[in-house]
């Protein structure tokens, strides 16, 4: 799954967190929690994988040089 992916998960995930927040979406608590946590998770799930592309972006891997 792609990084782009990843936040478009992430931010369906939000907008659900949000809906029931508002009281669109009938959660309780306990529920509303457990995905607070799955979206942390998410976030830095994507942020790792963020910063390993970035990480080899900046180091050459064949060694050649232009």
């Amino acid at each position: 799954m792609t990084i782009y992916e990843q936040l478009k998960e992430a931010a369906h995930l939000a907008n659900v967190i949000e809906a029931s927040e508002c009281g669109y979406i009938a959660l309780d608590a306990k529920s509303i929690r457990y995905l607070d946590d799955q979206l942390a998770v998410m976030i830095d799930r994507i942020r790792a994988a963020q910063n390993e592309k970035l990480s080899g972006a900046a180091t050459p891997e064949s060694g050649e040089t232009q």
